[in-house]
């Protein structure tokens, strides 16, 4: 099934395929089709980010936390792991599924 979905004006239009028939669901499906115009997703979750970007991601926040100097010596040594464990952030930001849902407060899309 796919639900489409046109942002106002025509500046953004969006398909989202599903894998199921869900005709009963039709306004849910057409309103992740909403989040993904609104939120640009670039995957549907963490699996589908290509391991490139996620190591790009990892050398960002490393680059970052190594040059704030009010960093202790402990906490450059963890940098590499503080750094990797920050993805879930960027995994909420950038992934369907992770995402805060448009159309509900303090609800993810995955969960809908």
């Amino acid at each position: 099934m796919v639900a489409p979905y046109i942002h106002m004006g025509n500046k953004a239009g969006v398909l989202v395929g599903f894998n199921k028939v869900l005709a009963d669901k039709y306004d849910e499906l057409r309103s992740v089709a909403m989040q993904v115009a609104a939120m640009k997703p670039i995957a549907v979750d963490e699996n589908g980010i290509p391991q490139s970007v996620k190591d790009k991601e990892v050398e960002i926040r490393l680059e970052a936390s190594m040059t704030d100097p009010k960093k202790c010596e402990q906490a450059k040594r963890d940098f590499r792991k503080i750094a990797i464990g920050s993805l879930n952030k960027f995994y909420q930001e950038v992934t369907l599924l992770n995402q805060d849902y448009v159309r509900e407060n303090g609800k993810k899309v995955g969960n809908t």
